[in-house]
């Protein structure tokens, strides 16, 4: 182990590459792998300080890698933390706009079993048949938005569009 840790220098070396590839782990996500190779190179580097008799200093090296490793961890944690609450009524799910079509009539563009596309003023539009099956360019009318949900059901002949 000598050859490998000829000195404290080199023990020192291995102390602050084990240390910045720690600081490292934060910031590139390996899935850990960074931070074993760190924990094996600055437990080496702690040996070689403990081999060349320097006790106090490996002591001391120690208990700064833990304060050094678990500061960057709290650092790690608050990098993925969310600060901010999203605002309800500038981010929603639901298509405001899809109340505009109830009431309208449309064509359907597909088959719907129940579910299918239509197209209602011009614009297509995902419809859920209101019950059965409805053939492809068949008349619709919209009975129900709900959601990101349009319900549609089929005009017979003796209705008005």
């Amino acid at each position: 182990m000598e050859t490998l840790i000829p000195d404290t220098t080199f023990a020192l070396l291995f102390v602050s590459a084990g240390l910045a590839l720690f600081f490292l782990e934060v910031f590139i996500p390996t899935g850990g792998v960074l931070g074993v190779v760190a924990a094996g190179i600055l437990g080496l580097g702690i040996y070689g300080l403990f081999l060349h008799g320097q006790a106090a200093l490996g002591v001391g090296t120690i208990l700064g890698s833990i304060v050094f490793v678990v500061f960057a961890f709290l650092l790690m944690l608050k990098r993925l933390r969310f600060t901010t609450v999203q605002d309800t009524k500038t981010f929603t799910s639901v298509d405001q706009g899809i109340a505009f079509f109830e009431g309208k009539s449309g064509i359907a563009e597909t088959p719907l079993r129940p579910a299918g596309v239509a197209r209602i003023d011009g614009k297509r539009v995902d419809v859920v048949a209101a019950s059965g099956f409805i053939e492809r360019n068949t008349p619709v009318q919209v009975v129900e938005t709900r959601g990101n949900r349009v319900v549609v059901r089929e005009i017979t002949k003796n209705e008005d569009l």
